[in-house]
């Protein structure tokens, strides 16, 4: 009971993040990152427009780390929900989810079945 619980929560935070803004918000730091870059290069700007163009982009880089941040903790609340569910109506132990979360056949399994889980749902959407 354990161990299915336990994947049903790899599951559930598989799905949370995937459909989460943080794919999106990490895609958009990454742009945000090169488009400075590319700034900095740039010869034809000023020293004052790559500074503002700077600060634009450190305010989007900001907002980006809350999006993910953000996105990452709400993930992360639905599988705990789960287990502390399964906690409070008694079906099993904290002791019984600390062993078979850091037993190696569950970390090396739900590793695979959360890469798995995560392109397929790539692929079907």
């Amino acid at each position: 009971m354990t161990a299915a619980a336990l994947l049903l929560g790899v599951a559930a935070f598989v799905v949370a993040i995937r459909y989460s803004q943080a794919p999106d918000a990490g895609a958009e730091a990454l742009a945000t990152a090169w488009s400075a870059i590319g700034a900095m290069a740039d010869r034809t700007l000023s020293d004052d427009e790559k500074e503002q163009f700077l600060r634009r982009a450190s305010l989007r880089l900001f907002a980006d780390f809350f999006r993910i941040s953000l996105s990452g903790v709400l993930a992360l609340a639905v599988p705990a929900a789960i287990i502390w569910a399964g906690i409070a109506a008694g079906l099993f132990s904290p002791e019984d989810v600390a062993k078979t979360a850091l037993s190696w056949p569950f970390l090396l399994g739900s590793s695979a079945g959360s890469v798995i889980a995560w392109l397929a749902l790539t692929w079907l959407t």
